[in-house]
């Protein structure tokens, strides 16, 4: 039980192999867990893949967005929003230049792209 989120009544949780995320009833997507390739979504910081994220935190780049349902793997996440779009980040998402997609804070890996 994760007494952080306990008073935020959830619609979704999906597991990677070392981090969390989960879709709230209001739509908001929160991560935590291992920082690896940037699967939480969140800046990359130097040293900061090392430490991992016992909290969950909102995903930055989806901040004032409604996702309705997440999926993860092994070092990977992702969301689907309610317009239908995805927004995917961690190992193996390449920011792509311009088109709007929201990346999160730093680029690369860890930032969140829309799909």
């Amino acid at each position: 039980r994760l007494a952080s989120l306990s008073a935020t009544p959830r619609r979704s949780v999906a597991a990677g192999e070392r981090h969390a995320v989960a879709v709230s009833i209001a739509g908001d997507v929160y991560a935590w867990g291992s920082r690896r390739h940037g699967a939480l979504g969140l800046p990359l910081l130097a040293g900061s893949e090392a430490r991992g994220l016992p909290t969950p935190r909102a995903v930055p780049a989806l901040r004032g967005r409604r996702a309705v349902a997440a999926a993860s793997g092994s070092d990977w996440a992702m969301a689907l929003l309610e317009d239908g779009s995805v927004y995917c980040w961690g190992k193996g998402v390449q920011p792509r230049g311009g088109g709007g997609g929201a990346r999160g804070e730093g680029g690369g890996e860890g930032a969140a792209e829309q799909h």
